[in-house]
């Protein structure tokens, strides 16, 4: 136990700003971003849980504020994967700075990518494991920011940095590069502590989840109940 605690105080400090690493101030790992986002509809949570679910292109729109510089045109949502929860203010999220505004960027960058870090109690693991990673290969940056919603603390997040013209120019010195993208497989069996019975998400890896609300329900107009529903052999 003597042992654990200076190894995890070093493994802190190599991560928040003792090895502070080059790049964007963006991603600058001696500083935590600070990411405000302001919608106009008062059921946000309704509305992202809602795009997270129907379609992989939809977006609501806020205005989002980084380090204070404010974007009125951006668009957000839920990233998919098991780690969304409805329901969860906290989940990982896709901000499209450019979402209205085609040449809105932040120090080059379009879009930001927040993780909740779901399966990472230390939040140490992305954010080390890219850096150990940019030693032997190109990798995205990452560090942290706290996200706040309508003026309420969601939590920190892990800030990585897109695979985008950014990243291209910075590691190829060329946006022009080729760029292949890996396409995820969304069904397939998880491992058993992945389950998304076990994390209440919308995507089911056997079934299929509907969204259901019956006449003697007793919940709010917001609130929802997910049924899993066993798909046919021939679909």
């Amino acid at each position: 136990m003597r042992g654990f605690l200076p190894t995890f105080l070093v493994v802190l400090s190599f991560c928040a700003g003792a090895h502070a690493q080059s790049g964007p101030s963006l991603f600058q790992t001696d500083k935590i971003q600070e990411v405000r986002i302001s919608f106009s509809e008062s059921n946000w949570q309704y509305i992202l849980d809602s795009l997270r679910f129907n379609g992989d292109d939809l977006h609501a729109a806020a205005t989002v504020r980084i380090n204070g510089r404010s974007f009125s045109g951006a668009g957000l949502r839920f990233r998919d994967g098991r780690s969304h929860s409805p329901g969860q203010a906290r989940s990982s999220m896709d901000i499209h700075l450019d979402f209205s505004e085609a040449d809105a960027a932040y120090e080059g960058y379009r879009r930001l990518h927040l993780s909740s870090a779901l399966r990472d109690p230390s939040m140490v693991r992305e954010v080390l494991g890219y850096e150990i990673a940019r030693t032997y290969m190109p990798a995205p940056l990452a560090n942290y920011a706290r996200v706040y919603i309508n003026g309420t603390f969601i939590g920190l997040f892990v800030n990585v940095e897109p695979l985008g013209d950014a990243f291209l120019e910075r590691n190829y010195g060329s946006a022009h590069s080729s760029l292949f993208r890996a396409t995820p497989v969304k069904e397939g069996k998880a491992e058993p502590e992945c389950r998304s019975q076990q994390l209440g998400t919308l995507t089911k890896e056997s079934s299929v989840a509907r969204r259901t609300r019956t006449s003697t329900d007793t919940r709010g107009p917001h609130e929802t109940r997910l049924e899993q529903q066993t798909p046919s052999p021939h679909r």
